[in-house]
């Protein structure tokens, strides 16, 4: 007989506020990942343009980044979770908004000449000058909640 694991309730908010920013930043990296995937040509071509890894590495990175984002929706959304999924969830939404931010760096080392971020795909253009500084923004408001979240007991950084 085949024994799955049985999904388990996220730990409680000790305040209410956390509950708003959590499906804040859900909604966020919903809204980035659906229109990279539906513009996923130009969201590559975006990348393309940041010089940071090859033709082949640009697409892989691509699917990479597309995967941290819809993996990491299920932990910000507080959905009842495995253990390993929960982990699993919760690093991604660490790595999403850090992915963004070193290649952001990467390719302003490299004086990426990219006329947009590809952030949101090839909907909405945002400046790639201003990539670092929404990813910053990004990190930032995922490093602030984390631990409100249950980031580092899901992590198994604090028991």
């Amino acid at each position: 007989m085949i024994k799955f694991a049985s999904p388990t309730k996220p730990s409680p908010l000790k305040q209410p506020l956390f509950i708003g920013t959590s499906y804040g930043l859900a909604a966020w990296t919903t809204v980035l990942a659906v229109a990279q995937m539906v513009s996923f040509e130009d969201f590559v071509e975006a990348l393309r343009g940041y010089h940071v890894t090859s033709e082949r590495g640009t697409l892989a990175l691509a699917v990479v980044l597309l995967a941290f984002e819809v993996f990491s929706v299920p932990f910000l959304l507080r959905l009842w979770l495995s253990p390993a999924a929960r982990f699993v969830s919760a690093l991604f939404a660490i790595l999403s908004p850090l992915t963004w931010v070193l290649i952001a760096v990467a390719a302003v080392m490299n004086n990426a000449a990219a006329s947009t971020s590809g952030m949101l795909g090839g909907f909405v253009h945002v400046p790639f000058a201003s990539a670092l500084l929404v990813s910053l923004a990004w990190l930032l408001w995922v490093g602030l909640t984390y631990g409100a979240l249950g980031g580092r007991r899901a992590l198994g950084i604090m028991r």
